[in-house]
């Protein structure tokens, strides 16, 4: 399922800078990691 979302994400036009909220989770940080170029999240 996550594949989903991500895929999702990524082909939806972004902000410049995307910032990403979590509850510190491994797993949260795990997806948002693939979720649009290094350049693009923080």
């Amino acid at each position: 399922m996550n594949h989903v979302v991500i895929d999702w994400v990524n082909d939806q036009p972004l902000a410049n800078t995307v910032t990403c909220i979590g509850d510190g989770d491994d797993g949260i940080w795990n997806i948002i990691d693939q979720l649009a170029p290094d350049v693009q999240h923080r």
